[in-house]
């Protein structure tokens, strides 16, 4: 596993979601973006819709997840809308080629760190497919407790990974 310990999490505009869902790769001089490390379309339409009925930007708009440089995108995370009775989801993703590096894992941590120091979150949950055995080792390697079998808004059977703020409300 890659040190990946300066992991940096670049807040994404509303242009560059805005492209994301459209398509296409947003212009960035600032950033490179290795193939697959950008959010799918459904995840960016998602976070326009939020965001375009007043949920934050914060918890409606996805992060790049970028290496120690600062400028190599490498996947995405996000809060997958403002918290629930102390409780928000999240979601991410690593480009293929960046996979099994401790990527996803310090992206996380760093989305940890934000519900907490928010002060509006009690709870961080994943909802992970019951056959996505990589990304439950993910989560489970940030914390996280694995939960009870659900079933989404998609109907899929998931298992809801769950992870406690120490310093939460």
């Amino acid at each position: 596993m890659a040190d990946v310990d300066s992991v940096v999490l670049i807040p994404m505009t509303e242009a560059q979601v805005q492209c994301i869902a459209e398509g296409v790769t947003p212009q960035d001089d600032a950033l490179t973006f290795v193939a697959g490390a950008l959010p799918p379309t459904h995840v960016a339409l998602r976070s326009l819709r939020q965001w375009s009925t007043g949920c934050p930007s914060h918890w409606a708009l996805p992060f790049h997840i970028a290496d120690a440089s600062g400028q190599r995108v490498v996947g995405g995370c996000t809060f997958k809308g403002k918290p629930v009775r102390g409780a928000v989801e999240i979601g991410y993703g690593v480009a293929p080629d960046c996979r099994g590096h401790g990527y996803a894992t310090k992206a996380i941590e760093r989305l940890q760190d934000l519900a907490t120091r928010s002060g509006e979150v009690r709870e961080v949950f994943a909802l992970i497919s019951v056959d996505n055995f990589a990304s439950k080792a993910v989560v489970s390697r940030a914390g996280f407790a694995q939960g009870s079998i659900v079933t989404d808004e998609d109907g899929e059977r998931v298992e809801r990974w769950h992870w406690r703020c120490a310093m939460g409300p």
